[in-house]
C-alpha cells in the first residue's frame, strides 16, 4: 500500500500545508526538505488519507480503485521468458477442460519472485475455445483481473464489461478488466476471491523457485 510520508520536526505536530493545484485538480501536498544532519531526530508521519493512488480496498467494494505497480512484467515478458519458464505459450488456444486439474505447477519469476501459474480460462458465452492464461498469484488482491490483451482475446471486437464471468480451471468466478488508470493493465491477477471460493492451496518453494496450486474443492 502506498502512502505519503510527512516530514515533521520534533518541535511541531502540524503537517505542512496543502497547496492548491493551479490546474484545478485536487490539492497536492508540498513536502519540505527531508532529513538534514542538523536534525538527527527527524522522522516521518504517515498520511495515507491524503493519497488517492494505488490503495487496498475492502472486498466487494469498488474493484475499479484497486491498483498495484508491476513494472517488471509486460506482454513481451509474458509471451517470451515467462512462457518459456512455464513450458506453455501465453494465450494459447486449448481444448476445453473435461475436468478441473487437481494441481497446477507454477514458477517464481524475476528479482521479485513473482508467483505465476498457467491456468485454462473459458468465457462461458463463447463456447468455441479456451485459452491458457498466465496469472500472477496475488493474495493481496481481493479481486481477480484479466489484462487488456487477455480481454481482447476473449471478447474480440465486442465491448468488455466492467465485470463478467469466466471459468478458471473449470471454476466460474466474476473477474474485472483493469481500470484505465491502473498500473497493472498488462498482467492477469489471480485474487483472493477465486482462491477463497475454491479453497485453493498454494505451496511456494523459494529454494527451487517453483510453486504448486491445489484445488481440493473441484
Amino acid at each position: 500500500m502506498f502512502s505519503f510520508l510527512w516530514p515533521r520536526a520534533s518541535h511541531s505536530s502540524q503537517p505542512p500545508p496543502l497547496k492548491d493545484n493551479p490546474t484545478g485538480g485536487p490539492s497536492r501536498t508540498v513536502c519540505p526538505s527531508l532529513h538534514t544532519d542538523s536534525d538527527p531526530h527527524h522522522y516521518f508521519e504517515l498520511r495515507p488519507d491524503l493519497y488517492q493512488g494505488p490503495i487496498d480496498v475492502t472486498p466487494t467494494d469498488m474493484p475499479e480503485l484497486f491498483d498495484i505497480l508491476l513494472s517488471d512484467i509486460d506482454e513481451k515478458v509474458l509471451h517470451d521468458e515467462i512462457s518459456t519458464a512455464l513450458g506453455s505459450a501465453y494465450l494459447l488456444e486449448t481444448p476445453h477442460l473435461t475436468s478441473p486439474h487437481a494441481t497446477v505447477d507454477g514458477i517464481l519469476f524475476g528479482e521479485h519472485n513473482r508467483v505465476l501459474f498457467p491456468l485454462v480460462v473459458k468465457l462461458p458465452s463463447k463456447s468455441s475455445c479456451s485459452y491458457v492464461i498466465h496469472f500472477l498469484y496475488d493474495s493481496g488482491s481481493p479481486f481477480t483481473y484479466l489484462s487488456h490483451e487477455a480481454c481482447d482475446k476473449l471478447f474480440g471486437t465486442n465491448p468488455v464489461p466492467t465485470k463478467f464471468p469466466v471459468q478458471i480451471n473449470g471454476g466460474q468466478v466474476k473477474v474485472h478488466p483493469p481500470n484505465a488508470s491502473s498500473h497493472f493493465e498488462h498482467v492477469n491477477l489471480l485474487g483472493a476471491d477465486f482462491c477463497t471460493l475454491y479453497q485453493v492451496g498454494v505451496f511456494i518453494n523459494y529454494k527451487k523457485e517453483t510453486a504448486t496450486m491445489y484445488f481440493p474443492s473441484q
